[in-house]
Order: C-alpha cells, then sequence, then structure tokens
C-alpha cells in the first residue's frame, strides 16, 4: 500500500503539472506503481480520462480506488489499467488516440532509460 511521503510526492507533482497545462481528455501514468498520480488527476478533474502503466498491475490499485470512489468520476471507463512493458504499451495507446493535443504523459516513477523512452515516445 502507498505510504505518506508516496502521497505527498504525488500530491505535489499533479499540483505542479496541473499548473503548467490545461484539463487534459487523458493522462497516462507511466511506471504508475499504485496508480495514483493517474487518480489525482481525476479526483482534481485535470482529466477525464486516467491511463496507468505498469509492468506489473498491482492489488493495492483496487484499494486505493474503492477508497477514492467518491472523489472520482463515476464512468467505469475513466481510469484504467495497462500492465506491461512501457515500450510496448505506451506507443500502442498514443497511437490508438485521436486527438493527441488532449493527452498529457507524465512518468514521476520512471527510471532514467524508461524516462528517455517515455519522452521519446510522446514528444
Amino acid at each position: 500500500r502507498p505510504n505518506r511521503k508516496e502521497l505527498y510526492e504525488s500530491l505535489a507533482f499533479v499540483s505542479r503539472v496541473s499548473a503548467l497545462i490545461s484539463p487534459k481528455d487523458l493522462v497516462v501514468d507511466c511506471c504508475s506503481g499504485h496508480g495514483m498520480i493517474g487518480m489525482l488527476f481525476l479526483a482534481f478533474r485535470r482529466a477525464q480520462r486516467a491511463v496507468v502503466i505498469d509492468k506489473k498491475a498491482r492489488e493495492s490499485t483496487n484499494v486505493m480506488l474503492d477508497a477514492w470512489r467518491d472523489f472520482l468520476p463515476s464512468s467505469d471507463d475513466t481510469f484504467s489499467v495497462l500492465e506491461g512493458d512501457l515500450r510496448d504499451m505506451l506507443p500502442t495507446l498514443l497511437e490508438s488516440e485521436k486527438d493527441k493535443g488532449r493527452i498529457c504523459v507524465v512518468a514521476c516513477h520512471a527510471c532514467a532509460h524508461l524516462t528517455d523512452r517515455v519522452l521519446e515516445t510522446s514528444c
């Protein structure tokens, strides 16, 4: 389960990014872990949908979704988890979206080489 430090870091990250961009149709949270950043974008109404990508889905994501349900949009298709290799999943996801200008890709928890890959793929 996420700890207090992760919550504070995620809140600070979402707050800072939200100050820099307009609300988006989709936020993609790469190397998402629990998916907290994607959920926070939804809770603060900074995105209409969130997709979180990680190599392994975590049970804690569903626990957090249940706990935060009252703060998230009610539609079931607003939050989804993609489990697998970011290098495959991100390009496929971005290619499937029509309006690329309405997407924000974040990678707060990505390591060095995956940060480079996210930038190469999404910019």
